[in-house]
């Protein structure tokens, strides 16, 4: 027997509202330090773009290329990256 569709719509629909605000937050972050996307080393602008537009889920090593541009350890980066997500 196959996954329901409908609860499989749904968790995909989830998924895309949270890519959206997390990156929406990744975004503001980035542009409240006055980084451009061409700052943050590890990550092409295409890709950063991508994560900041909810296409792309952020990894762990996007996100530690993030934190590393903005001058933070990794978990102070997720807590700010937390607040924004609250926050939107």
């Amino acid at each position: 027997m196959g996954a329901d569709p409908v609860s499989s719509l749904a968790a995909r629909q989830k998924t895309e509202v949270f890519n959206r605000r997390y990156g929406a937050a990744i975004r503001r972050l980035r542009m409240e330090a006055g980084l451009k996307q061409s700052d943050i080393a590890g990550l092409t602008e295409r890709n950063l773009r991508r994560v900041e537009h909810g296409q792309l889920a952020a990894s762990k090593s996007t996100l530690q290329s993030l934190a590393n541009a903005h001058g933070m350890a990794l978990e102070d980066y997720l807590d700010g990256l937390a607040l924004g997500v609250k926050g939107a």
